[in-house]
């Protein structure tokens, strides 16, 4: 398929959701609208969305006991957080699937989460994957682009549809990392936090305290560029993961 092609089916699907939105269909918050995103000049989405492609259609989905979700900074357990990724999760007995997309704001795992037949990426239609705990992170990216009320809304949304699509997984909602910017933390991240905490049949992994100093600010000896985690940060969330998974086992 030709690049101008491409891009009239990618134009038609935005179409289809603008028209909706329009018409009342949809809510009017963007980031509760699943939207895909457009490859090209990023040859970086392109090649991530390859190999999510690769790896759902060559492994053994059946085998999937623990999934992540989620943005740059879930896809970063496969870099920064290599060492401890292969260390704790990749083998048995979990087996883990990361389907982390740099860039991703909650309206564009949405469109991963939608299925083929419904126009989305169709992520999750696999019926041999049933993993037994989703560990999803989503909502940095929004704050560059949305206020609270929507962070928070778009958070539910994919939590509501990874709860429709996977029934039988307990979900680990983890908090929004603190940024080197102490102002978005207080008017975004602090609030949007303190509200999913309160989310009912999910469970809470508060990751904020433990990554500020005893100033509240954020603590860059966990962080690559003040906003992704480093080989450290990554340590510090499969220690607090990992207890969080076994306190929930219990």
């Amino acid at each position: 398929m030709n690049r101008s092609i491409k891009t009239i089916l990618l134009l038609g699907v935005v179409g289809v959701v603008v028209g909706c939105y329009a018409a009342g269909d949809l809510k009017g918050n963007p980031a509760v609208i699943p939207v895909p995103r457009a490859t090209e000049g990023k040859a970086w989405l392109a090649d991530r969305y390859t190999q999510l492609k690769t790896e759902l259609g060559t492994r053994d989905l059946s085998k999937v006991e623990l999934l992540f979700v989620g943005d740059s900074i879930t896809q970063g357990w496969l870099k920064e957080g290599a060492e401890s990724w292969t260390a704790s999760f990749s083998g048995a007995p979990n087996h883990a699937l990361n389907l982390g997309v740099a860039g991703d704001r909650t309206e564009h795992v949405l469109y991963r989460l939608l299925s083929a037949a419904d126009g989305g990426m169709g992520n999750l239609d696999d019926p041999r994957l049933k993993p037994k705990i989703i560990v999803l992170m989503i909502g940095t990216n929004n704050l560059f682009n949305n206020p609270p009320d929507e962070i928070i809304e778009g958070v539910v949304a994919v939590c509501d549809r990874l709860r429709e699509l996977e029934p039988q997984a307990r979900i680990i909602l983890c908090s929004i990392l603190p940024t080197k910017d102490d102002e978005r933390n207080r008017t975004l991240v602090v609030p949007v936090n303190r509200q999913l905490q309160t989310l009912a049949k999910v469970q809470w992994l508060d990751l904020y305290p433990t990554f500020v100093n005893e100033s509240g600010l954020q603590r860059s000896d966990f962080f690559r560029d003040g906003l992704h985690p480093n080989a450290d940060g990554y340590r510090v969330w499969r220690d607090l993961l990992m207890h969080s998974i076994i306190r929930g086992n219990s």
